[in-house]
């Protein structure tokens, strides 16, 4: 998805069914008070390759990568264990979550220098300021990041998107408000500092309906694009707003209509995409102001990729390399997303022809890049996201292994061993850390966390990473848990995340019932309760089906009340119990017995599988009816016993 296409789609999400019921034709934006010029740009190629580094999980499938600052954080969102969505953010190898606002889902879309991090939860824009390194803090356990601010809606809003911050912490985005139009809202840009809260930047005059905020650069410059509907006409045009002057419509380059600006550098230079209305593909451009800062320039056609019909930029840095997608259709017909990089000197080249040997990541959009040419980019395989690293001629890369499995054993701790190579030896010393992190497996009672540096010595190509795996005689699912590179020195990371698998070796807990008794009565219900017992505390959920069925008591004699269920263990716990109404009588009868059957368990192995249920006679002797009356107790009950094929607990 071209990057117009997701903002498109994301208005489509915070604004539902704005569209709905209409057929619009887009038209060129309002005339501007000037005429852009349009320069065309060489396509050549840049020579620079890069090492990847998959950033990994939050412990499901999917993560999706959003900005990068200086230092070569990253942020962005990944689905939990559980598959639902948390803003993350990468920083050294560690993935960290972010958390939420105190709901599920949580996103995070810009950071700046300061390792301030923007994004939204529960539809509010929120902002985390890491406190002493540490970006996600929940002191009363209640859910929620103490670190994470609600910024709070604006004025008549139902919900806000928050898309970039500069190092002055001045967040911008947009929020939804009530409108006149079709669906009843209208999305509004606006400019969030600490100062003044929430601002509206206001609209553009002309019949522009909706504003959006897209990026900030560090003189305040905000860029983002507003649209316009008419009854038949959809438009939009890239705007420039500054304190002093407002919100300065750019419009398009001369052979265009529409723009939308995605991102703006500290020079007030603009990437997005362009297009013209009345056919045409949507390429991206860069916008060049005059003079830096300057609210009026140009705008450039960056063109497209080989093979490509559309291109995106989506964001620019201060050297001027600009990032984004270019859609590629293949001799089938078959179109897809690559990745860019285009700058002055190398025109517009594919990302994923200029990896590193060896790496399998299949690049499909790049949301940003750092002054030092580091990129933040999305990955088609697995949807999985990727940090680049230019890698200098000869620059040694580091790859970790994943370990071999290692069976826990039942006390004590075992090894596992990770290895980590460079590519080939330097004449340099080599350096790079290393952390644990937790996946399945937990640091601190399944293993020991670990952390530190390895260092290459001249000559040096291979060292190992140990991590100790702690012994239990709980039985649990096999657990993994990963070992992360960061912080290279004199090489780059081309695998910077090893897999541990921890491989369990305890039996399953069984499972018992008991017998219980309880005297009658005349009338009314009196309870049986029978106790289900695990011979351990397992680490796994355990579940046992369970139904009585008839002795000598009966259901249609109205002796108890039958009952079948599933017991379920969660981990840890090792008891349960199961109550059976007793149905009192004044009948004069001998003690009758019922049973409570166990079947179908699962993580657990049944050895006792039927508990006995007396029902104690209080009204005399048996008035010689149907039941076994004229035995002796023992005699009775040794019958019963022969009848239903239950033999007594000592026997088994």
């Amino acid at each position: 998805m071209s990057f117009h296409s997701w903002l498109q789609n994301l208005r489509s999400a915070l604004t539902p069914g704005r569209n709905r019921g209409r057929q619009r034709q887009r038209r060129s934006p309002r005339p501007t008070s000037h005429r852009p010029s349009l320069e065309i740009l060489e396509d050549r190629c840049v020579p620079a390759q890069y090492a990847v580094t998959d950033l990994g999980t939050l412990g499901g499938s999917y993560s999706h990568v959003a900005d990068i600052n200086e230092a070569g954080q990253v942020v962005g969102d990944a689905f939990t264990a559980s598959g639902v969505d948390h803003g993350f953010l990468w920083n050294n190898g560690t993935i960290i979550d972010l958390g939420t606002l105190g709901g599920t889902t949580s996103w995070a879309t810009g950071i700046n220098d300061l390792g301030q991090v923007v994004g939204v939860s529960g539809g509010h824009a929120f902002l985390i300021t890491p406190q002493g390194g540490v970006w996600f803090q929940d002191s009363n356990h209640d859910g929620r990041n103490d670190l994470m601010i609600d910024l709070m809606l604006g004025v008549g809003s139902s919900g806000s998107w928050v898309h970039d911050i500069n190092n002055a912490g001045q967040v911008v985005g947009w929020y939804t408000v009530s409108s006149e139009w079709s669906d009843g809202s209208s999305d509004q840009a606006f400019l969030w500092d600490t100062a003044h809260g929430m601002t509206n930047l206001g609209m553009l005059l002309g019949g522009f309906k909706d504003s959006h905020a897209t990026g900030i650069n560090g003189a305040g410059q905000v860029t983002g694009y507003a649209s316009y509907y008419d009854p038949l006409v959809f438009g939009t045009s890239s705007f420039l707003w500054d304190a002093a002057h407002g919100m300065t419509l750019l419009g398009a380059g001369p052979n265009d209509t529409d723009s939308m600006a995605a991102g703006i550098n500290d020079l007030g230079q603009l990437v997005g995409s362009q297009w013209n209305a009345s056919g045409g593909p949507s390429l991206a451009f860069l916008w060049r102001p005059g003079s830096p800062n300057d609210l009026t320039g140009s705008f450039a056609d960056l063109g497209a990729l080989s093979g490509a019909a559309y291109s995106s930029g989506a964001a620019i840095n201060n050297a001027g390399q600009v990032v984004g997608s270019s859609t590629v259709v293949d001799a089938s017909g078959q179109s897809y997303q690559h990745a860019l990089l285009w700058d002055a000197a190398g025109g517009i080249v594919d990302l994923q022809n200029q990896l590193l040997p060896g790496s399998d990541a299949t690049l499909a959009y790049a949301t940003a890049i750092n002054d030092g040419g580091a990129i933040a980019v999305n990955g088609s395989n697995g949807y999985r996201a990727y940090l680049l690293t230019p890698d200098s001629p000869g620059t040694p890369t580091i790859r970790i292994t994943d370990a071999p499995a290692v069976t826990e054993g039942n006390a004590g701790a075992r090894a596992a061993t990770f290895t980590v190579t460079l590519s080939a030896a330097s004449n340099q010393t080599i350096t790079v850390a290393y952390a644990t992190g937790n996946d399945t497996a937990t640091a601190g009672s399944d293993y020991q966390a670990a952390s530190g540096t390895l260092t290459f010595a001249p000559g040096e190509t291979s060292q190992a990473v140990t991590v100790l795996i702690t012994g239990d005689r709980l039985a649990e699912p096999n657990e993994t848990f990963f070992v992360n590179l960061g912080s290279p020195v004199n090489a780059n990371i081309a695998d910077g995340q090893g897999l541990g698998t921890i491989l369990d070796d305890d039996p399953p807990p069984s499972i018992s019932i008991s017998d219980a008794s309880v005297v009658e009565g005349n009338s009314g219900t009196k309870l049986m309760t029978f106790t289900v017992t695990l011979s351990q505390a397992s680490g796994m959920d355990v579940w046992v089906n369970f139904a009585t069925a008839n002795g000598t008591a009966a259901v249609s004699d109205s002796d108890y009340v039958a009952k079948s269920g599933t017991l379920y263990f969660a981990p840890g716990e090792t008891t349960k119990t199961i109550t059976v109404e007793i149905k009192g009588d004044k009948k004069k009868e001998k003690d009758e017995r019922f049973f409570v059957n166990l079947s179908g368990a699962i993580n657990g192995v049944i050895t006792d599988s039927q508990g006995v249920g007396t029902i104690l006679n209080d009204d005399g002797g048996s008035t010689g009816s149907n039941r076994l009356s004229s035995a002796p107790a023992a005699i009775d009950a040794a019958i019963v016993d022969f009848l239903t094929g239950r033999q007594k607990k000592s026997d088994r």
